[in-house]
């Protein structure tokens, strides 16, 4: 099928082994290869205030992500070392370029859409997706 119209709560793939996420927080993963996506992935990210994601990095691939709602703020790692916090709110745009280590930090409720282009077959594996 060349296009498909997706909706979160139906088509939405539940990372099953995903960081350890506070109650009534969720990924789904939207576009991604399990559904045939090569060149782009988009997930759809709900944290509760309070959520602290795992530091990772996407080698080979810019990640992206757009905030629908809520605030919080990006960390930057070097070497396991804390670098930078880069705060961000509802309507912004964040770009992490290919092999920044990085993680997410909710301050309120938060959204966000989005995941590294080209999608990331070693991180969909490490959280238990397989396709």
């Amino acid at each position: 099928m060349a296009i498909k119209v997706l909706d979160v709560e139906r088509d939405g793939s539940v990372m099953p082994n995903g960081p350890a996420l506070p109650e009534g927080s969720t990924v789904k993963m939207m576009v991604w290869p399990g559904i045939g996506a090569s060149r782009a992935s988009l997930h759809f990210v709900k944290c509760d205030a309070g959520f602290e994601g795992t530091p990772h990095e996407h080698a080979d691939g810019d990640d992206i992500g757009y905030v629908i709602e809520g605030e919080g703020f990006m960390i930057e790692w070097s070497d396991g070392v804390e670098v930078a916090r880069h705060p961000f709110k509802a309507g912004d745009i964040l770009y992490v370029e290919p092999g920044t280590v990085h993680s997410h930090v909710a301050t309120t409720p938060l959204v966000i859409v989005g995941g590294p282009c080209p999608p990331d077959p070693e991180a969909y594996r490490r959280y238990g997706m397989t396709w």
